[in-house]
């Protein structure tokens, strides 16, 4: 085998073991009120611990981190639209 094969064989091999340890990767966790510091979330395989108060705030995957993402809370989270 040649290296760029045998690279080439890795590097799909490493992404779908990536791609399988992030649950699901549009489940959201909407906060209505206020969660205290030291809240854990886990959300889509990674985990996220408060180091402050969170309140009215959507927590996302976010693919860019790949990362917990977080954004203000809209009043169509609540109705179930939700929008990045």
């Amino acid at each position: 085998m040649q290296v760029e094969s045998v690279v080439a064989d890795l590097k799909e091999k490493a992404e779908v073991f990536a791609s399988s340890q992030h649950g699901n990767s549009k489940a959201r966790v909407i906060i209505l009120g206020e969660a205290a510091v030291g809240t854990q979330i886990s959300l889509a395989g990674l985990q996220m611990r408060f180091t402050s108060p969170m309140s009215k705030v959507v927590l996302f995957y976010d693919e860019e981190g790949p990362r917990i993402g977080t954004r203000a809370l809209v009043p169509a989270d609540r109705a179930g639209s939700l929008h990045k």
